[in-house]
């Protein structure tokens, strides 16, 4: 499947995980025919100049490509990493050479057709049917270059295809573009399929769900999976009716969200949370992830009955922890800033620090009975008929130190944290 007589390079440098200059000895140059990388052959690649490769490449293993500057890699039918069952996941860590304008580009399309099942496929990741295993993504490493990637026939721009979960995938550095093709995420699960493990630690990320697939996350009626984000600038987009980060189209949740750094903004598509659940359909889908922000600067908005930070559209609010950062959490049409969706209640907020803002016409904070905790605090409420506008201070009785509960649920039109 490759060259009989590939070409050799020696001493390619290249961008480590932490963007620290490293030397890679014996790598293979890619060229038009090399659809086959594979570990046994060395596992390291580097793509050199501007070329297309017309079939799907395949990885074997745990393989290595290094992008050079000014490289311009198109994979036209996209790059299979997949998981095995009972064995290790095939591995794909991406590089570049440099952060500026001329690092190296790789554009990958999973579009192989979709009228022949056989070849669903995702954008880098799953394939349906491959080895018994293929709709899972394998593991996934981006380090470093442009990296645009569409996916085929439900499957995700990186991740799953087809009933398979986004596996791991890791993104410490680069520019990466992903967009969900059929029913499936951005980067996560293809359709019906789970978002896996996602870690984002750097980089600028833009990805879009297709209709029904959550932008990070779950393809149609699946979870959310694990997603954590520690830096970089993360924009992320539900198609409709599924999460921005979350849950797909009638998914059961909006998995679990960590969050300690960066930059993100989190849209859902109508009856889609900004983060957390899709809409839901019947009872025991659409509700929020358990989400977690101690740190970074989060907007969260929902689509149309949706929360910006819990439940879609008729979906309980799953469990929200604020301990640091600056989070704005809004609701655009009939749903609420933290909590469940229009028509729906349920869940847990807990705010105990950073600089929150919450706002949306159903309520800016909806929380079960004796589950809404916020520390002391000074907030601002404006358009509550009960409430003048103004400056509070709600205080705990055993003192400014202690958390304040608010029970039972308490429900705010707007409520903005203004100090800490």
């Amino acid at each position: 499947m490759t060259e009989s007589t590939p070409t050799q390079s020696t001493n390619v440098p290249y961008l480590d995980e932490h963007g620290k200059p490293q030397t890679a000895k014996n790598v293979t140059v890619l060229n038009g025919s090399s659809t086959l990388l594979d570990e046994s052959q060395g596992g390291w690649y580097v793509a050199i100049g501007v070329f297309t490769i017309p079939n799907r490449i395949k990885v074997k293993g745990n393989v290595h490509l290094i992008l050079s500057d000014y490289a311009r890699l198109l994979a036209q039918q996209g790059i299979t990493v997949i998981a095995h069952y009972g064995a290790a996941s095939d591995s794909l860590t991406i590089y570049a050479q440099s952060t500026g304008l001329v690092m190296g580009t790789l554009e990958a399309n999973g579009d192989m057709g979709h009228g022949d099942k056989d070849r669903w496929a995702a954008g880098i990741g799953g394939i349906i049917n491959e080895d018994g295993g293929g709709n899972q993504s394998g593991k996934i490493t981006i380090n470093g270059g442009k990296v645009t990637v569409v996916g085929g026939h439900f499957g995700a721009g990186i991740g799953g295809v087809y009933s398979g979960s986004g596996g791991e995938i890791t993104i410490n550095n680069g520019i990466v573009t992903a967009t969900g093709g059929t029913l499936a995420s951005g980067i996560g699960g293809g359709h019906l399929g789970d978002g896996g493990t996602i870690v984002i630690n750097g980089g600028t990320i833009n990805t879009t769900g297709d209709y029904n697939g959550a932008g990070i996350g779950a393809g149609r009626q699946n979870s959310g999976g694990n997603v954590t984000i520690t830096g970089g600038t993360v924009n992320a987009t539900g198609g409709h009716q599924a999460a921005g980060i979350g849950g797909g189209q009638f998914g059961a949740n909006g998995g679990t969200l960590v969050i300690t750094g960066g930059t993100i903004t989190a849209a859902g598509g109508d009856f889609g949370a900004g983060i957390g659940g899709g809409v839901a359909y019947e009872d025991g889908q659409g509700i929020g992830a358990k989400v977690t922000i101690s740190g970074g600067t989060v907007t969260a908005t929902g689509g149309k009955e949706a929360a910006g930070i819990g439940g879609g559209s008729k979906g309980p609010g799953g469990t929200t922890t604020i301990t640091g950062g600056t989070v704005t959490a809004r609701s655009t049409s009939g749903g609420t800033g933290i909590g469940a969706g229009f028509h729906a209640f349920g869940g847990e907020t807990t705010i105990a620090g950073g600089n929150v803002i919450a706002s949306g016409n159903w309520a800016a904070i909806l929380s079960d009975a004796a589950a809404l905790t916020m520390k002391a605090y000074k907030y601002k409420t404006n358009t509550e008929p009960r409430v003048p506008p103004g400056d509070y201070t709600y205080y705990h009785a055993g003192g400014t130190d202690k958390p304040l509960v608010l029970s039972p649920y308490y429900r705010y039109t707007e409520v903005a944290q203004i100090t800490d």
